[in-house]
């Protein structure tokens, strides 16, 4: 059951990034800060999930710092470092891991993709795997302001 909400969560990802993505203008070295939200799986529940997310591209590298904060139900801050790379023009993917604290801290896997809508508009989406027994899947798609 839960593994068909997260396939599906992917699905719906890949998607909407692959019909905006032929709209992109530029590749994506972009730092940006954005709006998310989607579901998280685990625990045999289903939640929605709204995030405030931030992406700092390292300069002259194929790195990134990225974070997320989410207000909902427990204050939680994720922290992760991704490695970057370009799937075509103005279409990035990222895969990396990080950390994160809230009420309970645990190791996070996530990847995801990101393309540019317009001058200064990011469309991105990812899955981020929390490690912790039982935690599981938050799959999210968001909106930034690419700076």
């Amino acid at each position: 059951m839960h593994s068909s909400k997260i396939i599906l969560s992917v699905m719906a990802i890949t998607a909407i990034t692959t019909v905006v993505a032929p709209r992109a203008q530029a590749q994506m070295n972009e730092n940006y800060v954005g709006v998310s939200g989607g579901v998280s799986i685990g625990n045999s529940v289903t939640d929605f999930e709204l995030g405030l997310d931030g992406r700092y591209k390292i300069p002259r590298s194929d790195f990134s710092a990225r974070a997320s904060f989410s207000p909902l139900r427990t204050v939680s801050i994720q922290a992760t470092g991704t490695y970057d790379f370009s799937l075509g023009k103005g279409i990035g993917a990222y895969a990396g891991a990080g950390v994160l604290v809230g009420e309970f801290t645990s190791p996070v896997i996530q990847a995801g993709v990101e393309t540019k809508l317009g001058k200064n508009t990011v469309l991105y989406g990812g899955v981020d795997y929390i490690t912790r027994s039982g935690q599981g899947v938050v799959a999210k798609i968001g909106v930034g302001y690419s700076f």
